[in-house]
């Protein structure tokens, strides 16, 4: 029994999405090129048809690097499609030309077609109704304002890159037609800009786009990112109860124990700011009893091994030898990562790395060591506009005599969030 062309593609995007393109080419091929006799082979497709398919076609090949191939994939789809009239599928088109353009380094080509993707105009009222595109024309818009993001994360323009995944989000707001992962994502990324930045209109919008959006076990790793963000954004505010709980319920539902660890030395922190000694050292008790059960050398995901980075943090204070271990452990696995990887080129991380280094300086008794290590943080979250943490690094300094100019920065930060611990614990006595 043969299939429709229809069941081959639905049947190749699902193998893309699952991160097998070679066996999604397969499908496509099915229909491209049959053989033997096909009730519906290529000669009977529409324009649409063949449109989509020779995309899928190209995508498939650039994620195989056959390059050559998707070239002259692209060029049949960019005939049929320009011949079709669907706005949906020539959104759709340019954006898997955006990727394309990426994968083979060509910056200048990646951002215009990544612009050409928002400007295909809606088809208008006029035109007779059609059979709706399976990707709709605003999931494709919502996928170029987050490649346009990414370029604004390339050039660490952070608060450009926060517009774009806001736009990328309200794309969803115009079509019945919802992408769960994908919106999941989305608003994971723009939370990390939450703890950056300290943004209140950023986290108003994240708390209410969290209240809309149904999550599911799938989901959990975007969720427990959000429900963190949301934590240190209540926290700052001075709502620390609601602060704890979101904290408690990002640590509940992690899909792993490394996030677990994550939330729970979050708890920590929040803690030991609010002078609760007892029930910080717990928490990174505890975060060292979940790191002892993690078979680190298998832990491949980058969001997994900043537990470790984070856990060297907490643990400068209590025993510096452990925090320089977990710090050593982390910087090993950090070399399995791809190139790609935020790890290796965001200066966020860096700046992360670089106080946690001083803080296991200034425990091992190396105090001017870690007056240069906690400069450099500091002066790279100042760099990129992040005011909320460059406070944090300058209280540091002041506590190692770094100069006046550190505890100024921190109480400037303090005015701006008066209800926040930041501003409790640099109030005078």
């Amino acid at each position: 029994m043969h299939e429709t062309s229809a069941a081959h593609v639905l049947r190749a995007r699902a193998l893309l999405r699952l991160g097998r393109p070679a066996d999604a080419a397969s499908e496509i091929d099915a229909v491209l090129e049959p053989t033997g006799s096909h009730p519906e082979d290529a000669r009977t497709l529409s324009f649409e048809q063949l449109g989509e398919l020779h995309t899928l076609r190209a995508t498939a090949r650039v994620r195989c690097h056959r390059f050559p191939d998707a070239d002259d994939s692209f060029l049949s789809a960019r005939v049929y499609t320009y011949s079709s009239g669907n706005a949906a599928l020539e959104a759709e088109l340019a954006y898997y030309e955006a990727h394309y353009a990426q994968a083979a380094g060509a910056r200048v080509e990646f951002e215009a077609w990544a612009r050409a993707v928002l400007a295909v105009r809606p088809e208008p009222v006029s035109v007779p109704a059609r059979a709706a595109y399976f990707v709709p024309l605003e999931h494709s818009r919502a996928r170029a304002y987050d490649l346009l993001g990414f370029i604004a994360a390339e050039a660490h323009d952070f608060r450009e890159q926060a517009r774009r995944l806001r736009s990328s989000l309200e794309e969803f707001d115009r079509t019945i037609v919802r992408d769960a992962w994908f919106e999941a994502k989305q608003l994971a990324h723009l939370s990390y800009y939450v703890r950056d930045f300290g943004d209140e209109d950023v986290a108003d919008y994240v708390l209410q786009r969290y209240g809309c959006t149904e999550w599911t076990a799938e989901l959990a790793a975007q969720q427990q990112e959000v429900l963190r963000s949301l934590g240190w954004s209540t926290a700052m505010r001075g709502d620390f109860l609601s602060a704890f709980r979101f904290l408690r319920d990002a640590a509940d539902i992690a899909p792993t124990i490394p996030y677990k660890i994550s939330a729970v030395l979050d708890r920590a922190y929040l803690s030991c700011e609010l002078q609760l000694g007892v029930v910080a050292r717990e928490e990174v008790d505890y975060a060292e009893r979940l790191a002892a059960r993690v078979c680190w050398n298998d832990v491949r995901a980058e969001a997994e091994i900043v537990a470790l980075l984070q856990l060297s943090a907490a643990l400068a204070p209590i025993d510096a030898p452990r925090a320089r271990l977990a710090l050593e452990r982390y910087r090993t696995l950090k070399k399995t990562l791809p190139t790609s990887a935020l790890a290796h080129g965001d200066p966020r991380v860096r700046a992360e790395e670089l106080a946690a280094q001083a803080a296991i300086l200034r425990a091992e008794g190396f105090g001017e060591r870690a007056k240069l290590a906690f400069v450099d943080s500091f002066e790279t979250w100042r760099s990129l506009g992040c005011a909320w943490q460059a406070a944090l690094v300058a209280r540091e300094l002041t506590k190692l005599g770094a100069g006046a100019a550190f505890a100024s920065c921190t109480a400037a930060e303090a005015r701006r969030h008066p209800a926040s611990w930041l501003a409790a614990r640099s109030a005078p006595g």
